[in-house]
């Protein structure tokens, strides 16, 4: 049984002689071995029920001993070889099936997998489709508003692709560029638009776009309309995809003309005055400088000359400040005409003017140029239909005779005019070293009397004023005397010139004005009879448009009654502008004061306007008063200025009567009036009516 069981025979044959119940499970238990293997059953007890019993037990055929022949062997041998090729037919087949189901379970499974694959495939590509529409609905919806923001963006927006030409251009960039055809939009590139000296500029900021860098630029343009240059702010930026540079630059466009005109104003307004046009004193020292480092270089001389208008305060103070202007700007343009183009004329401020004068061969040039100067300015000037006649002074120093540093040079030029005017104006000098002792101590002095102001360190001296027919003291003349810490009594010729020239007159004017009118007061206080209190007034003072409100002030701070003051002006202050100096006369005449001409016989007034004065008196020079008896023609003039005020029906008063011949002289003449040291020397308050009472 066991070599059944393991073995791999083609047929087994069973023979048996008596079967009986033990064969038949011995054939039974064959059959369930080796299911394989056919069993032939060869018996002599071979009956129908039997081979039935035995084919029910796993045999495949029954044959009886007495039937068994060749033949039937041959048919049980060809019934094996046919059962064995049929059952490696059917094995194979099997095998094939079996491979078969495998590889349709393979392509099954294959077919599910990719099934699968596809339903996960179709769903993403879904997905993915639903996004891209997303994406696309969101990207036309940006660009959409993108179009929009740019279309009505006040800053120019200019797409270029790698070569450089045009993508996209919305309309503010158009304006700015003035490229209105949609072909010359595509056409257009900055590099062609823009000033042809400026192209190289362009290389490095289109490398750095081109390189992934922003970088921005100004640059200018000549409009394709307008024809004008326009200055232009640039701003660009590279623009990527999936973070790969594509070669296209996203441009920002600002017309930044107009802020440049700004910049260029602003920058002109800080190196110039803004009234003349001319450089300021910033320009003036840097222009100096250079100047000097040329003079350097050539070894040519340099000159700078430092101007003053003569007594322009008095002008700016009387006819306002627009006249002053005028009258600046018309002596900027005389002063432009007189130098050349390679000389500076610069304003330093007020009525002071620097003039550098680069590249002379000698000195011979510049007192040329001065001597221009001064006849230029001396020219009438018509001011609000006026005729305004002014001076100049001017200093000068030279380069390298005087220094060669700017500051020295600048210090020596102010030295020189300082001299000039201290020398009676309307005319140059050039520096020369004693100057420095005498400007320093001009300046020590001008110092001296700033602050002498700010301390009142004045007093008043009073010279009386009689009538000639009984010598009756109706009035005093207020002289003022600056009382110096060091020095004393200053006399008025050594500070008033000096007042007058500084501008200081005015605030001097204004204390003497209220220091006179508090004493007048002061002695009708104290009982004096009442006197008219003279007051002499600086053209300064007189053409000032606060005259009256000033006067009106210190008569209303004092409590002097108006009838008795009197204020003498200068014959040349009122010519100065003899219209508004018969304003300003009347306004003082409506309040009350009494008005005096100064000085009279020494300025060229004109006759017909001396009706027209509301004054009450005449003043007689004493120039003319101290050779009245030696010289006709003195004596003459003396008499007609008597004879005119009788005939205008003025007061005449003589200056500087110093003894008893002159004043019978006048007298005789019919002078009524008289002041001077025969009558009595300036005295201070306290001694001038107990010098009446002595003699």
């Amino acid at each position: 049984m066991i070599e059944l069981a393991v073995g791999t025979y083609d047929l087994a044959i069973f023979l048996d002689t008596e079967l009986g119940n033990q064969g038949l499970a011995s054939i039974h238990q064959a059959s369930t071995v080796n299911t394989k293997i056919p069993l032939i059953l060869i018996t002599h007890a071979a009956s129908p029920a039997f081979e039935a019993e035995i084919m029910e037990n796993g045999t495949a055929e029954c044959i009886a001993l007495e039937n068994l022949s060749p033949n039937v062997l041959r048919r049980i041998f060809r019934y094996a070889g046919t059962r064995k090729l049929a059952e490696r037919t059917l094995r194979d087949s099997n095998d094939e099936l079996i491979r078969g189901i495998l590889q349709q379970r393979e392509a099954k499974e294959d077919a599910e997998a990719q099934s699968r694959a596809n339903a996960k495939l179709a769903a993403d590509l879904a997905e993915a489709k639903a996004d891209l529409e997303i994406a696309l609905l969101s990207a036309k919806d940006s660009e959409q508003r993108f179009r929009r923001l740019a279309e009505h963006s006040p800053i120019g927006i200019w797409l270029q692709g790698p070569d450089d030409r045009t993508i996209f251009l919305n309309p503010t960039a158009a304006e700015i560029l003035e490229i209105t055809e949609h072909d010359d939009q595509m056409a257009a590139t900055l590099e062609n638009l823009v000033l042809p000296s400026e192209r190289a500029h362009l290389k490095a900021p289109r490398a750095a776009w081109h390189n992934g860098e922003a970088r921005e630029l100004e640059c200018t343009i000549v409009g394709a309309v307008s024809g004008e240059e326009k200055h232009l702010f640039v701003s660009g930026a590279p623009l990527s995809r999936n973070g790969d540079q594509d070669g296209s630059v996203l441009l920002s466009l600002m017309d930044i003309s107009e802020r440049k005109k700004s910049d260029a104003i602003i920058e002109h307004l800080a190196h110039h005055d803004s009234l003349t046009g001319l450089p300021n004193r910033t320009l003036f020292q840097d222009r100096l400088k250079q100047a000097l480092a040329l003079g350097q270089r050539t070894g040519k001389q340099i000159a700078l000359l430092f101007l003053d208008l003569d007594h322009f305060k008095d002008i700016n103070d009387t006819m306002g400040h627009p006249a002053g202007d005028q009258l600046l700007r018309t002596a900027s343009e005389r002063l432009l005409k007189c130098t050349r183009l390679t000389d500076t004329v610069a304003r330093l401020g007020g009525d002071e003017f620097a003039i550098i004068c680069t590249d002379l061969d000698d000195g011979g040039m510049v007192l040329t140029l001065a001597q221009r100067i001064n006849e230029a300015i001396a020219e009438p000037f018509l001011i609000e239909g006026e005729r305004i006649h002014i001076s100049a002074s001017i200093g000068i120093s030279l380069y390298p005779n005087d220094a060669d540093q700017a500051e020295r040079l600048i210090k020596f030029a102010d030295m020189a005019l300082y001299h000039a005017k201290a020398e009676g104006r309307n005319c140059y000098h050039f520096f020369d070293i004693g100057m420095d002792e005498e400007v320093r101590r001009r300046k020590a002095l001008e110092e001296d009397l700033r602050q002498a102001i700010r301390d009142e360190d004045f007093t008043l001296l009073y010279q009386p004023q009689l009538r000639l027919g009984d010598g009756h003291v109706y009035g005093a003349e207020a002289l003022v005397r600056w009382i110096h810490p060091s020095r004393g009594m200053v006399p008025p010729n050594d500070f008033i010139p000096l007042a007058e020239n500084t501008g200081l007159i005015h605030d001097i004017g204004h204390m003497v004005l209220r220091m006179a009118c508090r004493q007048a007061r002061e002695w009708m206080d104290a009982g004096h009879p009442p006197i008219r209190m003279a007051v002499n007034l600086s053209a300064v003072e007189f053409m000032a448009n606060d005259l009256l409100p000033r006067v009106k002030g210190v008569l209303d701070e004092t409590g002097l009654p108006a009838r008795q003051l009197e204020l003498e002006i200068t014959e040349s202050a009122v010519m100065a502008d003899m219209d508004k100096a018969i304003a300003a006369m009347h306004d003082l005449r409506n309040i009350g004061v009494s008005l005096a001409i100064d000085d009279f016989g020494t300025g060229f007034s004109s006759l017909a306007y001396l009706k027209k004065f509301p004054v009450q008196a005449l003043k007689i020079d004493r120039s003319f008063v101290q050779e009245i008896l030696d010289n006709p023609e003195d004596a003459a003039i003396a008499s007609a200025i008597i004879s005119l005020g009788h005939s205008l029906d003025l007061d005449v008063i003589a200056e500087g009567v110093e003894d008893a011949e002159q004043a019978e002289h006048l007298r005789l003449a019919g002078c009524g009036n008289a002041q001077g040291y025969h009558f009595g020397r300036p005295a201070p308050a306290a001694e001038f009516f107990a010098k009446q009472a002595a003699e």
